[in-house]
């Protein structure tokens, strides 16, 4: 991938914790956002490590893909 790929971690109350990488490519109307999520078992430990290289390896096989855009402005 050429965009930088960014991560986040997060933590839902249930105890689930997920790892998502996300890149973007934005232009004058639309924006357009590609992601890969890693989620971790509540029996794992989590670890940041491991949970960016699977969301990382789920973005760059480009299975998931936003299916819309967000626009800007007024046309």
């Amino acid at each position: 991938m050429s965009r930088p790929i960014r991560f986040v971690h997060a933590y839902l109350e249930s105890g689930q914790r997920y790892t998502v990488a996300y890149t973007f490519e934005k232009n004058d109307t639309t924006l357009s956002i590609s992601y890969g999520i890693a989620q971790c078992s509540k029996n794992d430990s989590f670890s940041r490590v491991a949970g960016r290289h699977l969301a990382q390896a789920r973005l760059e096989t480009g299975l998931i893909r936003n299916h819309g855009s967000i626009y800007y402005g007024s046309f």
